[in-house]
């Protein structure tokens, strides 16, 4: 017995070790400022909207102009747009969250409508008219609709107008006899610009038009019923229009999606038609993902999600279905704050009538199976507050700890709590901090940037005290929150603002009571970096690593926190690391390595499929992709195979020396439809040009170009220029016996 006791004493002492070891790096890391860097623009004006492009270029829109900055802080270009119009404008983003029925809490926000690609900036410029003029027009035809004479702007990579291509925008005309100024009108029909390659999609009033890059229109699709899909070969998927069972008075033209999904290839020509037999239900997306899941049917993972009343259905490209899911006691929408992941997974949102803003949400494996329990959601998102949600991790507030205002200094604030919807756990709570408090008198110059967040734009009749009826009343506070929160690679970053008011506002005699800042937090919801701010944040976005800010004096912020791994985090690790190493964990599972038959069958599915994924192995072999995981983990650690990492694929291969790492590789790229095709191609007849590859394989140019992008990055190919500037592309000659080998083997 002794001599049993023995081991499991030793490793208690190593656990011990373990533990203090961890706790001395803590230590350290807790002592270690975070490596924070960043950069300030000095604008001429106050900057209203921002979004970031390719290269991390950001884009910075203002009421006159465009302001796009490098990475670095640098003015790339200041373009200044026309008098004739005006980029910012203000729409109604509801969406039919049932069938026919508006979505509660739907967010009115002003907003470019824009997109990027290949350094060139494209994005929607209605006239800058008074709203007399577009009344006038009602008087001489009385016609529903008012004609918008728009465009959508073409802007180079220097800065300057390349094109302008018109459109025209039919806007109710209810809509416009409502209001007295043209700032007030609110846009309820969606627009949208999608650039992609060598193509422009502009979606407006059920037509879809898709342009060139010199501006030329190639074709359009009529009676479409929302922005369209576009994949990586240029293929075009739509949902078909239809009138909905009772007419909209003050829009007789209103139509809603019908049950007809169809494809279309790169020139416009009629693919296939696919009815699903229900009507597709439009969706509610926040404004931080709109532009990429801003379409019907929705595209991601090389799959198209058809969302239903009840479920949703999974297409191919050719509209074959991939699965079909029907979820009980609905109706349902896409969680609008993250339809799918990156890894397929999808997230469908329970509708409550009763309460609109408790449902559930439903995790959808990518093999269309609910691998995981439903969790309770509690919507806070709208116009004030940006909620976030990122790999299956929901990034949440609590407003219950924003009371009734007591006094025009009790300043209230917010909790945000990290959930993991998969596993329905809280992963942190923090309490944002009030700092830096700012009181200001309330007047022309300041009211808009402070009371942004109440209304999409200040009323006129509020700086007339007379007027509005408030001569003689006492002014009493009231107050609300702002929030947007950014969840990036290892970061959160977070800008709130609570602020205080005396309403009714009279202007030079209200105040206003506000605390500002921008906040970064690690995983662990530790904080690791704030500012406070003495000036409101006029716009703010982020990507991946860097938040952008704007204030109303007119300076624009980048700020990088790159963070380390939180010490709790640390020690846990650390503790179920040693678990699993040093109490055998790995031991016992390596003696059982050939007695389990699942486990078996994983390694000789990878030895069949080398370069299979985790959801290929599950879905062909029908087992839960958490258990695969666990098998691949036990077969890694046990050398039996190995991991290549294929941007967002991670792909396995054995490990008995049997492919190099330029044949992972290569194996890899060929295991994408596309690449396959290309590098097949190049096989055949090497030197071909972007334009050549295009017209060999039937996709579009831009789409060739990224693919020869991607394998001149990662050395596959050689470039050589061309006497028409042009380059002519050949495979490496390392690479081509693995190319030869994989076309046969393929």
């Amino acid at each position: 017995m002794r001599s049993m006791r023995k081991p499991y004493l030793f490793e208690a002492l190593l656990l011990v070790l373990l533990v203090v070891l961890l706790g001395a790096m803590y230590l350290l890391i807790a002592t270690t400022p975070e490596n924070v860097t960043g950069w300030s623009f000095q604008g001429t004006d106050r900057v209203q909207y921002m979004t970031v492009g390719e290269n991390d270029t950001l884009y910075a829109f203002r009421s006159d102009g465009i302001y796009a900055i490098d990475r670095d802080g640098d003015l790339v270009w200041d373009y200044h747009v026309p008098p004739q119009w005006k980029i910012l404008n203000t729409w109604d983003r509801s969406a039919a969250g049932t069938a026919g029925t508006p979505r509660s809490g739907s967010t009115i926000e002003s907003y470019p409508v824009s997109d990027t690609e290949a350094g060139n900036l494209y994005v929607l410029a209605l006239p800058n008219v008074t709203a007399e003029s577009l009344k006038l027009q009602y008087y001489q035809n009385r016609s529903p609709y008012i004609a918008l004479d728009s465009a959508v702007l073409s802007i180079s990579e220097k800065g300057t107008l390349q094109w302008e291509l018109p459109i025209t925008l039919m806007v109710p005309s209810a809509d416009v006899l409502s209001i007295a100024d043209l700032n007030q009108l609110v846009l309820t029909r969606p627009v949208a610009i999608q650039a992609s390659g060598d193509r422009v999609y502009v979606f407006h009033d059920y037509t879809e038009t898709v342009v060139d890059t010199a501006g030329q229109v190639l074709f359009e699709l009529t009676g479409v019923a929302a922005p369209a899909s576009v994949d990586e070969e240029g293929h075009i998927f739509i949902v078909r229009a239809q009138e909905p069972s009772t007419p909209r008075a003050n829009d007789p033209g209103y139509m809603i999606p019908s049950g007809i999904v169809e494809g279309y290839d790169q020139s416009g020509q009629h693919i296939w038609t696919r009815d699903v037999h229900e009507n597709v239900i439009p969706q509610y997306l926040a404004e931080d993902i709109w532009q990429e899941f801003n379409s019907l049917p929705l595209y991601k993972n090389h799959t198209l999600y058809v969302p239903l009343d009840n479920g949703i259905v999974a297409l191919d490209s050719m509209g074959r279905t991939l699965w079909w899911k029907y979820l009980p006691g609905g109706p349902y929408v896409m969680f609008e704050l993250m339809p799918v992941d990156d890894e397929g997974n999808v997230y469908m949102r329970s509708v409550n009538p009763a309460t609109s803003s408790s449902s559930y949400l439903f995790v959808i494996g990518p093999d269309g199976w609910s691998h995981y329990a439903p969790s309770l959601y509690v919507d806070q998102y709208d116009s004030l507050r940006h909620t976030a949600a990122k790999n299956g991790i929901v990034y949440n507030i609590d407003r219950t700890s924003f009371n009734q205002v007591r006094s025009l200094h009790d300043l209230q604030t917010l909790m945000v709590t990290a959930y993991d919807v998969k596993n329905s756990t809280s992963l942190w709570h923090y309490v944002l901090p009030l700092q830096y408090r700012t009181e200001v008198l309330l007047n022309s110059s300041n009211v808009n940037d402070i009371m942004k967040g109440m209304y999409a734009s200040y009323p006129a009749a509020y700086s007339n005290p007379a007027a509005a009826g408030t001569t003689g009343k006492a002014l009493k506070p009231a107050g609300w929150p702002e929030i947007s929160i950014y969840p990036g690679n290892d970061v959160v970053y977070i800008n709130f603002r609570s602020t205080n008011y005396e309403g009714p506002i009279v202007l030079n005699k209200s105040r206003a009571v506000f605390s500002s800042g921008i906040y970064a937090l690690d995983n662990d919801g530790k904080l690791v970096w704030d500012k406070a701010l003495s000036a409101p944040v006029t716009s703010a976005t982020a990507n991946n690593s860097t938040i952008y800010y704007a204030t109303g004096d007119g300076r624009i912020f980048g700020t990088t926190v790159n963070t380390v791994v939180g010490g709790i985090a640390l020690l846990a690790i650390g503790a179920v690391l040693f678990k699993f190493l040093g109490f055998g964990t790995v031991a016992r599972a390596r003696n059982r390595l050939d007695k389990n038959d699942n486990r078996n069958a994983v390694l000789q599915y990878i030895v069949r499929n080398p370069g299979c994924t985790a959801v290929d192995i599950g879905k062909d072999m029908g087992l839960n992709v958490g258990t695969i995981r666990y098998h691949l983990l036990i077969l890694t650690i046990n050398h039996k195979i190995v991991e290549h990492k294929d941007d967002k694929y991670l792909r396995y291969f054995t490990n008995s020396n049997s492919y190099s790492m330029a044949e992972r590789t290569i194996i890899s790229l060929m295991k994408r439809e596309p690449m396959w095709r290309v590098l097949s191609a190049l096989a055949e007849k090497p030197g071909m040009s972007n334009v050549e590859i295009s017209r060999e394989m039937n996709i579009s140019t831009g789409a060739a170009s990224r693919h020869m992008t991607e394998l001149f990055q990662k050395g596959i190919v050689t470039k050589t220029p061309m006497d028409d500037r042009g380059f002519a592309y050949a495979i490496k000659d390392e690479y081509k016996e693995y190319v030869l080998r994989m076309i046969e083997r393929l």
